[in-house]
């Protein structure tokens, strides 16, 4: 091959030159990607054709999870030896032999299934709680794949807001609060309203019965007790008394311990003691006892001597 001219040359070398940097940029352009993060799960995810189910406001897909109960091992007649009993949902065995709760391998496996299924952007198993849609406290089947699928851990409705509606509703039915088929179904429908919908508010227009006050017992008081220096009765409990001692002298004391009022006990006994003198003409003196309850006055008395 014979030599080129310098005119031919230098044209060779401008094309190579810009092959050169044509190639340069290409190779910068493939290396400068951005590096990837990891986003939250989104709250939402649609159906599209590609995936088959969708989930919206923090809720399952009805159609792919509508929830399923154990229907063979938890009803109501049973509550008390299943749900109702502690330690049931860790260490419980359903009558087929299989565990209450099954093994995190099998829902693991479940959970990677249900990201896909539902379509949502962050694949990030780590992300997502197998939920039992109607849960193990309440009787949901822990293997049915219509009773689980993968609710995101946060968001706007995250999953760690729906364990004390389940704590709630267990103790409802395990009271005799709200029966196993209510609690189910209003959990199974939205996890989110369920105590409302398991607990309806009374109408507006019911009327509460009225109570009818009980009668009251008669006021009656009886001196039990009468010596210088100390008088006690009984009466109704709270009935508000005072006490009176008149001196054989036919004045009346004035000592401290009788200036007050006193309120009867719950066993509707009342006392006060009082100071005595030496310097008392001896004799036979008389307490007397008011009570007041309820707008009723009862009294009695009883002599003392001195």
């Amino acid at each position: 091959m014979g030599s080129l001219c310098p005119a031919e040359s230098a044209a060779m070398w401008r094309s190579e030159f810009l092959s050169g940097i044509v190639l340069v940029m290409l190779a910068a352009a493939c290396g400068s990607g951005a590096a990837s993060t990891t986003t939250s799960p989104v709250a939402n995810s649609t159906r599209t054709e590609r995936t088959q189910c969708g989930s919206r406001d923090g809720l399952p897909d009805p159609a792919c999870t509508p929830g399923a109960p154990n229907a063979i091992d938890v009803t109501q007649d049973t509550i008390r030896t299943t749900i109702c009993q502690s330690g049931y949902t860790s260490h419980g065995v359903r009558s087929d032999g299989k565990s209450v709760r099954p093994a995190a391998s099998y829902t693991d496996n479940l959970k990677l299934t249900g990201i896909a299924a539902y379509g949502y952007s962050d694949t990030n198993p780590a992300d997502y709680e197998e939920d039992h849609l109607i849960p193990l406290e309440l009787g949901g089947d822990g293997y049915s794949t219509k009773n689980l699928w993968p609710q995101p851990r946060y968001g706007l409705h995250p999953s760690g807001e729906k364990g004390p509606v389940e704590n709630r509703l267990h103790d409802l039915v395990c009271s005799g609060a709200v029966t196993l088929a209510v609690a189910q179904a209003a959990i199974a429908t939205d996890w989110e309203t369920a105590l409302a919908l398991a607990l309806p508010t009374p109408s507006a227009s019911a009327k509460a019965t009225p109570s009818i006050a009980p009668q009251p017992t008669k006021l009656v008081v009886t001196v039990t007790a009468s010596t210088y220096g100390f008088v006690g009765a009984t009466t109704l409990p709270g009935a508000t008394c005072t006490a009176k001692a008149r001196l054989p002298s036919g004045n009346y004391s004035e000592a401290q311990g009788l200036m007050v009022s006193a309120t009867a006990d719950d066993s509707g006994d009342v006392s006060w003691s009082y100071n005595t003198s030496t310097s008392t003409h001896k004799g036979t003196g008389t307490h007397y006892v008011n009570c007041t309850l309820g707008g009723h006055t009862a009294s009695a008395f009883a002599t003392f001597t001195v």
